[in-house]
């Protein structure tokens, strides 16, 4: 049985829409952390979609007088005696996953498929540390420390307080999205011209 040069070109197209759709393997999200500054009298007040942080003292040089300071991938970038009027998207309270214990004030935090939280003594023997990303695929951000504030966007920044170090940090989300592959790129290319070859000699025909 012949096969036609379109029914060929055909094939290769559906073979490459199918390897395009087909989902690659699972990598755990890279993180980039900042220390935003001592935490003594100074605690997260919430985080932007686009991962701005915000911190909160409530006696800013002079009792009474609070002050809000604004961050962006940790350079500070604002501070008023008002908080900033942003849409935050701090995430919600959730359970510590099988295997861990958490450590800290704070319980840990999901936002889209992500959480954020401090461990220590983990039953499952993972190491003591800040962990967060995709609830399935994990990443130690810091070793040892512990969560008494957290805030988790759903783009996956994730900002707390340290209780151990008196610290506040952020983690930025820097994870791209994965290209498609050079095979699967050239088996499209190629079912593509090859169709629009056949058509342009068909039209010719007529």
């Amino acid at each position: 049985m012949k096969i036609s040069s379109l029914s060929l070109s055909a094939a290769m197209l559906a073979i490459a829409v199918v390897l395009f759709t087909i989902p690659a393997s699972a990598h755990a999200d890279t993180y980039t952390v900042y220390n935003l500054g001592d935490a003594n009298s100074t605690n997260i007040y919430g985080i932007t979609t686009s991962g701005e942080v915000v911190t909160y003292n409530s006696g800013c040089g002079l009792p009474g007088f609070p002050c809000y300071t604004d961050y962006i991938d940790g350079a500070k970038v604002g501070t008023s005696t008002t908080a900033p009027v942003f849409t935050y998207d701090d995430g919600t309270s959730c359970a510590v996953p099988s295997g861990f214990a958490f450590a800290g004030a704070a319980t840990p935090v999901c936002n889209n498929g992500r959480i954020g939280f401090g461990s220590r003594l983990n039953p499952n023997g993972d190491a003591s540390g800040i962990y967060t990303g995709p609830t399935g695929d994990l990443s130690l951000i810091q070793p040892f420390g512990s969560t008494d504030k957290l805030a988790l966007n759903s783009s996956g920044d994730f900002a707390w307080t340290d209780g151990i170090d008196e610290y506040i940090y952020e983690a930025v989300d820097t994870t791209t999205a994965i290209t498609p592959e050079p095979t699967s790129i050239l088996l499209v290319g190629s079912g593509m011209l090859s169709l629009m070859e056949l058509a342009r000699r068909r039209l010719r025909q007529i």
